[in-house]
């Protein structure tokens, strides 16, 4: 039979103390022929109790295609974040269906009590690439960030009449179903070099009192057939907040995290574990697909 998930592509991570030990949690989405955009697709989870040691879950795949939904042909962008006000896991991501010419792209949410069973939301998808909301088309989903009151913001890519993708950000309604976007971008693509076309993924954390969101940026596109195209020329770069809805660069963007000359880097997520800050970065590695870990020191003088 097939052998399901050889690849690595978009991740979402989530920690948990038991005892006072760290036991870490993964998502990603993979298919069985990396090089199909439409070979079969789903969602797995595993476990580990370092952070690079993997144990998968036995119910792999927890998400799986749907043949005829808005989402039958593959799934990018995975975003999780743990609701701790409302016990439970929040989804999205972002689907695709393709007729051979043209793409259908859209926004969906789900929702899961323990990261494994999995509900999508009958409102699905809750935002489309075809539609303008107040002039911004939406490309992809960012991050999303819980807070402790149990709010659900998410990040999400726009662009306005096809430039550059920028950062917006959306306030979730209680039940995930409604997305309302903040009419201005919360963090602007260029001018510098490094994300003059745009930005591709993100995850934002909590230290103290300072937000910090870890992002791609990328300066360049690549055309994968139809309406679509893809990030291309990619790095890991750092922005900081107050507020989570204002952001400032790091003058020092690039991070010096994986910096190669490939600048293949496709997703990040970030945990807050102790006084550091564990990064899970999806780049090219000795020419495979996967994933990095790396430690970030929020008093380091980079992070100042």
């Amino acid at each position: 039979g097939e052998e399901w998930g050889p690849e690595v592509g978009s991740v979402g991570f989530y920690t948990n103390l038991v005892l006072g030990h760290p036991v870490y949690q993964i998502w990603y989405r993979a298919s069985v022929d990396s090089d199909d955009y439409f070979s079969d697709w789903g969602v797995g989870t595993a476990v580990s109790t370092n952070g690079t040691d993997w144990e998968p879950h036995e119910s792999n795949p927890v998400l799986t295609t749907v043949s005829g939904s808005w989402e039958q042909d593959g799934v990018s962008a995975l975003q999780i974040v743990r609701d701790d006000y409302n016990s439970r896991y929040v989804m999205a991501y972002q689907g695709y269906v393709n007729d051979g010419f043209t793409w259908s792209i859209g926004v969906g949410v789900a929702s899961s009590e323990d990261g494994v069973r999995w509900m999508r939301s009958d409102a699905n998808p809750v935002l489309e690439q075809t539609v303008e909301y107040d002039g911004v088309q939406v490309t992809w989903p960012f991050a999303l960030y819980a807070g402790d009151g149990g709010g659900v913001t998410a990040y999400l890519g726009g662009q306005r009449d096809g430039g550059a993708v920028h950062m917006y950000a959306a306030q979730l309604s209680p039940d995930l179903s409604d997305w309302d976007i903040l009419a201005d971008p919360v963090l602007e693509s260029g001018p510098e070099a490094y994300d003059q076309a745009g930005i591709a993924d993100a995850s934002v954390v909590k230290v103290g009192d300072l937000y910090y969101m870890f992002y791609i940026g990328f300066s360049d596109w690549e055309d994968i057939g139809g309406n679509a195209r893809s990030p291309r020329v990619s790095t890991l770069n750092l922005a900081t907040s107050r507020s989570g809805i204002s952001w400032e660069k790091h003058g020092s963007n690039p991070l010096p995290v994986h910096l190669t000359d490939e600048k293949e880097v496709s997703a990040i997520a970030a945990q807050v574990v102790g006084d550091q800050i564990h990064l899970w970065v999806t780049d090219s590695y000795g020419g495979s697909n996967a994933v990095g870990y790396y430690l970030f020191d929020p008093n380091s003088d980079f992070a100042d």
